[in-house]
């Protein structure tokens, strides 16, 4: 990982650390580019009082046990604006847990993956979020995002009907990465009236549901562009 930051918190005196948890850090950028990466959640992150930008990539998997990294960001500060999770698990980590005995070890206990937590009420500054993991975001899932984001990018997967009716009503821009099926005519009857840009790989059923977009929108991304001019 470039740990600039972390490497100052770890090597910096109290002073320095208190200049970073009060202002001196507001963008942290990390990046981990090894498939067998042991990089793990840096827990000081709760500590950047007025944390604005965050973003963390891994080519791995997973950075940690999702369930881990869930509780920790629950810990982030209400300022952050920005949020970016870059490993395939990330869209794991928002979602609350319970736990079970093992049937096989009665000693152990297994995380149960449940809804996405109250992400609006723990970050209600967030205004983008990207997460190009795969999703299965449920209509009540999609609740949980603040209401006033305005940018959403992720791998949206296992949609219900109805379900662009649950994001957030003062999006702008909306990026549905490659493997997302949606758009029937109730999918874009129900986008966000604000939408300006929409960027997804779905194959529409027919031109005319396109008089369904938003008259607010302005861009309609490559990929998509290029499935209209093919029907």
């Amino acid at each position: 990982m470039r740990l600039l930051v972390i490497d100052l918190w770890k090597r910096g005196n109290g002073r320095l650390n208190v200049c970073l948890a009060n202002g001196g850090a507001t963008s942290v950028d990390l990046s981990d580019e090894k498939w067998d990466t042991t990089s793990r959640y840096p827990e000081m992150l709760s500590e950047l009082r007025h944390l604005r930008h965050l973003s963390i990539a891994c080519s791995g998997w997973r950075l940690q046990n999702p369930y881990h990294v869930s509780t920790s960001l629950r810990h982030l500060s209400p300022t952050l604006e920005t949020l970016k999770l870059d490993f395939k698990d990330a869209p794991a980590c928002l979602r609350e847990y319970t736990f079970r005995p093992s049937h096989h070890d009665p000693s152990l206990v297994i995380p149960i993956a449940g809804p996405v937590w109250n992400v609006g009420g723990v970050l209600p500054n967030l205004k983008t979020l990207t997460m190009p993991g795969e999703c299965h975001f449920t209509s009540s899932d999609l609740d949980s995002l603040p209401s006033g984001l305005t940018s959403l990018s992720l791998a949206w997967s296992d949609v219900d009907d109805l379900v662009t009716s649950h994001l957030p009503r003062n999006l702008l821009d909306l990026d549905l990465h490659q493997g997302t099926e949606l758009f029937s005519t109730s999918d874009f009857a129900t986008l966000p009236p604000t939408l300006t840009r929409l960027h997804c790989y779905s194959r529409l059923p027919s031109l005319d549901i396109l008089k369904y977009l938003p008259r607010s929108m302005t861009e309609i991304g490559p990929e998509f562009a290029s499935l209209v001019a093919r029907i």
